[in-house]
């Protein structure tokens, strides 16, 4: 499929230079869960066929070092589709980059391209049209679940809203700690399960009981 130009004044997308982002400054931001919550395990996904170069799916956020980062949000009727359901799956894929231990450049919107079936793209306007290239196109990815209780907003428990906010806790797939540089430590729980094993994307906090959701993060892009 042919690409058209992409004007990046009228996205707004503009190219910082910059190479490389520690993976913990980028903001929060992910996903949303679809209706028909799918469970952690393997996809393979569908880049929609009606997907265009609107500054509503390809923006940018600013990371805590100050670098733009292109952002494309996959969401409402340009949502990635599970394939072979067509269910929808909202999802953002951002550009962050990291200089691994061997000098290599890695990131999401890399391995998210590659899987697209190109690995050349480096400026903003390449990655736009490397991905409107794939529309239609199939490729796999790991979908996991991640959570955590909001300590910045009201929470709802038991259905209600209450005027204290959540804790804090981190849930993941894995339940791990790892040391602060002030040397206190992270405690991320593992999300729960119900009796039959099924993983669950709604639960009560464990610390404060507040009522948790999940959001999902895909990861191993790669080539169906």
């Amino acid at each position: 499929m042919q690409t058209e130009d992409i004007d990046l004044q009228n996205l707004g997308l503009f190219d910082d230079g910059e190479e490389a982002v520690d993976l913990g400054a980028l903001p929060a931001e992910r996903s949303s869960l679809p209706n028909e919550i799918p469970q952690p395990g393997t996809l393979v996904l569908r880049i929609p066929g009606n997907l265009t170069a609107d500054p509503a799916i390809f923006g940018q956020v600013t990371d805590t070092e100050g670098y733009k980062r292109l952002r494309i949000k996959f969401t409402e009727d340009m949502s990635l589709l599970i394939q072979p359901s067509g269910t929808p799956l909202s999802y953002n894929v951002f550009d962050f980059r990291r200089t691994d231990r061997e000098g290599n450049v890695r990131g999401e919107m890399l391995s998210f391209l590659r899987a697209l079936g190109t690995s050349t793209a480096t400026s903003k306007a390449e990655m736009v049209k490397s991905v409107l290239a794939a529309r239609g196109k199939d490729f796999k990815a790991d979908l996991a679940y991640e959570a955590t209780c909001n300590p910045k907003r009201a929470a709802w428990r038991n259905g209600k809203k209450d005027v204290e906010p959540g804790c804090g806790q981190k849930y993941d797939m894995k339940a791990r700690t790892y040391p602060r540089q002030d040397g206190t430590q992270v405690v991320i729980l593992q999300v729960p399960r119900d009796p039959s094993g099924k993983w669950l994307s709604q639960f009560a906090c464990t610390g404060c009981g507040a009522d948790v959701r999940a959001f999902v993060r895909l990861s191993n892009y790669r080539a169906k």
